[in-house]
């Protein structure tokens, strides 16, 4: 008997087998693709691979990825997506013309922070603090904001922020809907962009 022996992860054929001229220790049988004598003629001098039906091909079969590992993959991907994008920051224009604000972690207890020394008993109309943002050129400043300001700003990063997180839900129910890996692979995270 004649055999191709391949890798199970890239399907390459890694070597040949001929029984009848030698006494081999076989791989195990899963491994291993019976051939006829036109196959062995055919196919054990060049470099071949075997399909997932099995079959001798010349050319490497696109790889199959497994469902659950398509969805797992996939989830964990649009989980690092949605906190890029919050981290990226929001804008909002409660300085009276647009200002990019951050957003990662530490930036939002900051702004949390803010928003509620501005609502605190005793606040004064003329309160403000200074806030990290940046302008439409892209310089970054501490600026002044009033309570008025400070928490349209906490209400514009909250809603920045609750958009990503929709979008991530939608996106990992179309995940979860999906029947094959080809359809989960097609599932990708909009472009990365500061949320308004």
């Amino acid at each position: 008997m004649r055999y191709a022996y391949f890798d199970p992860n890239n399907r390459a054929v890694l070597g040949w087998f001929d029984t009848e001229a030698f006494d081999v220790n076989l791989p195990p049988a899963e491994l291993l693709v019976e051939l006829t004598p036109k196959q062995w003629d055919t196919y054990s001098s060049a470099n071949c691979w075997v399909d997932y039906s099995g079959r001798l091909v010349t050319s490497a079969p696109e790889l199959v990825i497994p469902l659950e590992q398509a969805v797992a993959a996939k989830l964990a991907e649009l989980e690092t997506a949605c906190a890029a994008q919050i981290a990226a920051g929001f804008t909002s224009d409660a300085l009276g013309e647009v200002y990019t604000y951050p957003a990662k972690p530490t930036d939002q207890s900051n702004l949390q922070a803010s928003v509620l020394a501005s609502i605190l008993p005793g606040v004064d109309a003329s309160w403000s603090t200074p806030f990290w943002c940046a302008d439409a050129q892209g310089k970054w400043a501490y600026q002044a904001h009033t309570a008025t300001q400070i928490q349209q700003v906490g209400v514009d990063g909250k809603s920045a922020i609750n958009a990503a997180i929709a979008q991530k839900i939608v996106l990992e129910q179309q995940v979860e809907a999906a029947r094959t890996a080809a359809e989960v692979a097609a599932i990708i995270w909009p472009k990365d962009e500061v949320a308004a």
